[in-house]
């Protein structure tokens, strides 16, 4: 089949996309075929591999499609412009990654799922680079700024791992908590992230109590 309508062949791979990431969700990427994808996108199967050369491939522009829409480059210029202080700011952040949590339950399920089922190289290293620029963009930079006009109350030998602890700690919570209601299959019935925002909680209490002094809070 030869495309001459860029829109159509565009058209095509959103479908045989989003398709296969539902697929996957429901059935597990391991358990998926290609033969299975084509058949619920009404396409033939040669004309999956116009697009995709096998399962991994599709598999792989998903989730990179998926940790982008997660964590766009917009999300690092993030200003909190009704705050206050250097702890509204870090509160207001760590609050705003939880809801694109919240709000991203399938997304952040089939970054789970990929990581199971895939030894992954090039994946893992670029998810190791978007954690990287996530615990390395504002919420240190704050930290650091606290540091230098006095306004923390003790020095932080390490701002940046100290987020890195602190993001990856919120990130592993959620995911795991997706993962748990999928596999028990109650994910349809929601999903209460109470635990999550009381896990933040205990983070910006420990910050409050060891990095600001009161009157700069």
């Amino acid at each position: 089949m030869v495309y001459n309508d860029s829109k159509t062949k565009e058209k095509n791979r959103n479908r045989i996309v989003e398709v296969t990431k539902k697929t996957f969700i429901i059935n597990g990427i391991i358990e998926t075929s290609i033969m299975d994808i084509v058949t619920l996108a009404g396409m033939e199967r040669k004309t999956f591999y116009n697009y995709f050369k096998d399962k991994k491939e599709i598999a792989s522009y998903i989730y990179f499609q998926t940790l982008e829409k997660l964590f766009p480059s917009q999300f690092y210029e993030w200003e909190c412009l009704e705050c206050f202080n250097y702890y509204e700011k870090i509160e207001k952040y760590l609050l705003s990654i939880a809801k694109r949590y919240q709000n991203n339950t399938f997304d952040m399920l089939y970054i789970k799922l990929f990581d199971n089922y895939y030894n992954k190289t090039e994946e893992q290293d670029y998810l190791k680079s978007k954690r990287f620029e996530i615990n390395n963009s504002f919420p240190s930079q704050y930290l650091i700024e606290c540091i230098q006009d006095g306004s923390c109350n003790n020095q932080i030998a390490n701002p940046i791992d100290l987020f890195v602890t602190i993001v990856e700690s919120i990130n592993t919570y959620a995911s795991n908590l997706i993962f748990n209601a999928y596999q028990t299959k109650t994910l349809d019935k929601g999903i209460s992230f109470e635990r999550i925002y009381q896990l933040i909680d205990i983070h910006l209490r420990n910050i409050k109590s060891e990095v600001f002094s009161n009157e700069n809070i």
